[in-house]
């Protein structure tokens, strides 16, 4: 055999070869708990252990391998506990199998994922949708406690200095209380002072402190005043807490870190973590 036919015919195995392992690879396994899984990247390390918290990523595929969600678009570390399967085919299983480094996928059912809660609009009964995921670390949940915490208070040190420099340019009489709550009284009102317990009705504007932009009021066509109970945790704790410095026919605002008002989630026209200014109007308190 001629030289160049040798090497022809080396080259035409090796595709052969690279083919082949890419559809091994490409094979999923079935679990004992009806998952479909394939491990991609195994490091080598402990895998997890349930009760332990994965820091990792994810990008969910349609069943036309179209992304839903990418959780590395958010630039933000994700974190889950990992714990026993729920389900048969729960794709939490696949975080069992993994470790620090590892990387896997899975398909689920659609169905089977959503029992009992109504379908995304994005999906149909019948659709299989896959999980690519990635472990990027492991740490026991009291680790993850203190790490949580300490971001926390940094973020709301960081707020609290954002609501004293707003205070100093805007001039205004602020008083704060040991959670966080500053307060302004621009009319002290000589009614009642409310306490827990209290039935009080409000006049309210609430604006975002980082651009002044309104997300609510009372004062609009067709709203009306709120009545709220305080102590009843029928609204924000900023509220709950800071409409108690309000006598009844008084005015002034109210400047709420996010942890008392919406924190990390939001609300509607409020972006996670966000400070609140609200212009407050009390209008009766029982």
């Amino acid at each position: 055999m001629k030289k160049g036919s040798v090497v022809l015919v080396l080259f035409f195995l090796s595709l052969v070869f690279f083919f082949y392992s890419c559809k091994k690879n490409d094979q999923y396994q079935q679990s004992p708990n009806g998952l479909q899984y394939r491990i991609i990247t195994d490091a080598k390390k402990p895998k997890a252990k349930q009760g332990e918290i994965a820091q990792y990523s994810a990008v969910w595929r349609n069943a036309k391998d179209s992304i839903i969600l990418n959780t590395s678009a958010s630039n933000a570390p994700q974190y889950g506990e990992v714990y026993k399967p729920k389900f048969k085919g729960d794709p939490i299983e696949l975080l069992n199998m993994m470790g620090p480094g590892d990387s896997g996928s899975c398909r689920v059912s659609v169905d089977t994922m959503f029992k009992g809660y109504p379908l995304p609009p994005f999906l149909k009964h019948g659709d299989i949708i896959t999980l690519d995921l990635k472990m990027m670390s492991l740490i026991s949940k009291e680790d993850y406690k203190k790490m949580a915490e300490s971001k926390m208070n940094e973020e709301y040190n960081n707020e609290i200095q954002q609501i004293q420099a707003y205070i100093a340019q805007n001039n205004l009489k602020a008083t704060s209380d040991s959670l966080g709550i500053f307060y302004v009284i621009d009319d002290p009102g000589k009614g009642k002072q409310p306490k827990e317990g209290s039935n009080v009705t409000v006049n309210y504007t609430g604006k975002l402190m980082s651009n002044g932009q309104e997300f609510d009021s009372s004062l609009k066509p067709g709203k009306q005043p709120l009545q709220v109970v305080l102590g009843n945790h029928q609204v924000i704790t900023g509220w709950d807490f800071g409409l108690r410095y309000f006598k009844e026919g008084s005015k002034g605002k109210l400047i709420l870190p996010s942890r008392l008002g919406y924190g990390e989630r939001g609300n509607g026209k409020i972006p996670p973590n966000s400070i609140l200014v609200f212009d407050i109007q009390m209008l009766s308190v029982k």
